[in-house]
């Protein structure tokens, strides 16, 4: 196979690893419900449209403040299928944007 034909072949599926993985994010407008720490990462839960959410480190801190705030938020995720028992759309955070004025 010639050298040129196996990086196009590379280089295309990438590509197409990268649009898979871009079909799959997603984002969400409003606010928090529900806070729940647990082993696997605390887990944000907004009732309607029964959306869980998984955050970390900064991610974490800005959603915790944000929901004693009241606040809402434009929240990016990462789709992934929920952990046992869980109902919904499961993801991880990947952005957030608080939309309140002096947080």
């Amino acid at each position: 196979m010639p050298k040129h034909h196996t990086s196009c072949t590379l280089l295309l599926g990438i590509g197409l690893l990268c649009a898979m993985s871009a079909t799959q994010a997603d984002t969400f407008t409003g606010k928090i419900d529900l806070i729940e720490a647990k082993s696997d990462g605390t887990r944000f839960f907004i009732r309607d449209p029964g959306l869980n959410l998984y955050a970390s480190g900064h991610y974490r801190d800005l959603l915790q403040q944000g929901y004693f705030r009241k606040a809402a938020f434009s929240i990016g995720y990462q789709l992934f299928p929920c952990p046992g028992g869980l109902s919904g759309k499961c993801g991880t955070v990947y952005s957030v944007a608080v939309e309140q004025a002096n947080f």
